[in-house]
């Protein structure tokens, strides 16, 4: 009966609507897609047919469960389809077929994997700016992240729009196009803690940060062990003094490709090396700031720590949080400044490098422009390419107690 039922509904719907894909076939023949029309016709001719054919059964028959009468329905609701398809404008076909993008990338996004930029220097060495990393997502789908492991989360305390639409779009697809607002920022740090671990943060006599796990020192092999040299760079490709920058058209455009200088930054630096043979960042010797009162550069040792966010008193995650670090701890911006991570901000485990530039621009042609010669044989990191990211620690085996 509730076959029967279906049946009817479509039924009515392709009756109720005849005459309109008929008048639209007309049209279609007017205009010169005579192919089009004459589907239109013998998908109407057929779908008759069929409708016909399905109700007799019904009114004669006792049956209505009979297997040749099931595919006969499936097919015509398949036909059905096809004709409100071929009735369809282009742009509408269009415009469906961008949503149906839009909802399956979104779907990836969500479910399955997407790829990130590193943008700051907070988990150096082991990721670099310019890295570019694939995450899989579905890693948390079942299961909370492990100690070791190097997440990827929305900035904590972003404020998402009011209004319903703008802020399905900040979710979903993030990119600030006109009016639109853009998503939150994705950082990348590594899972310290989980739910029930007893954390405190402390600083040795030697003036180092240390992390203490449910009563023991946990070891942190993954942790900066290099200074910081503090840098100004620059970015972009065309002249703020180009006449270019007058026409209002070129002005919106063009705008992330004018030159400019950037904040001071701190970088990885090993002071064995020169500058040019710089084993994380290429840069020269006119980047680098000096400090006027020494006439050297501003160094920052690494295993140094800050008393204002390295020393924490013994405090337990929460459920549904994890305690969140930078493997660069002096320039990074992590749960010692804003609290347990909620899993509900993750948006997948950092799995593997595919690609990495050493450059400031966002889009790697872009930084290709300025050389393609430096860029292919002095830019990109070759051996960090297709590089699986190590998680396998600080695991309980890794966990020593402090002596003395």
């Amino acid at each position: 009966m509730l076959m029967q039922w279906w049946f009817e509904r479509k039924r009515k719907e392709f009756f109720a609507k005849k005459a309109n894909f008929a008048s639209l076939a007309s049209q279609y023949e007017l205009s010169g897609q005579h192919e089009v029309a004459q589907k239109i016709y013998a998908t109407l001719d057929q779908l008759h047919k069929d409708a016909d054919q399905i109700a007799w059964h019904y009114h004669t028959s006792e049956s209505f469960l009979h297997l040749g009468t099931i595919w006969q329905v499936y097919q015509f609701d398949k036909g059905l389809a096809r004709l409100r398809n071929l009735t369809k404008s282009s742009g509408r076909r269009f415009l469906e077929a961008v949503l149906w993008v839009v909802l399956f990338l979104a779907l990836i996004k969500r479910f399955g994997f997407w790829f990130y930029d590193v943008t700051s220097g907070s988990c150096e060495p082991n990721l670099l700016i310019g890295d570019r990393i694939c995450s899989t997502h579905y890693s948390y789908l079942f299961k909370d992240p492990a100690r070791g492991d190097l997440v990827f989360f929305e900035e904590p305390n972003f404020h998402y729009a009011y209004d319903s639409f703008a802020r399905l779009y900040q979710q979903v697809i993030g990119v600030k196009i006109g009016p639109l607002p853009s998503g939150p920022n994705v950082w990348i740090k590594r899972v310290v803690g989980t739910a029930g671990d007893r954390i405190e943060l402390k600083i040795n006599d030697a003036g180092s940060g240390q992390v203490w796990v449910n009563g023991a020192r946990i070891s942190e092999p993954y942790r900066n062990p290099y200074p910081l040299i503090l840098l100004k760079r620059s970015a972009g490709l065309l002249s703020p003094n180009s006449s270019i920058w007058k026409i209002p058209v070129f002005k919106t455009l063009l705008s992330p490709l004018k030159k400019q200088d950037l904040a001071l930054a701190s970088y990885t630096f090993d002071p064995a090396k020169p500058y040019y043979k710089q084993p994380f960042y290429n840069f020269s010797e006119k980047e680098v700031v000096i400090n006027p009162n020494t006439n050297k550069p501003y160094l920052f040792p690494a295993e140094l720590a800050d008393p204002r966010r390295d020393i924490k008193a013994e405090f337990i995650v929460p459920k549904g949080h994890v305690f969140v670090l930078g493997d660069n701890r002096w320039n990074s911006h992590d749960s010692r400044d804003f609290g347990c991570l909620p899993l509900s901000l993750l948006r997948g485990k950092a799995s593997f490098i595919y690609f990495s530039f050493d450059g400031l621009e966002h889009w790697w042609f872009l930084e290709m422009l300025k050389g393609p010669l430096v860029f292919l044989f002095k830019k990109v990191r070759w051996s960090r390419c297709f590089t699986f990211l190590q998680h396998d620690y600080p695991g309980p085996q890794k966990v020593k107690q402090e002596e003395g």
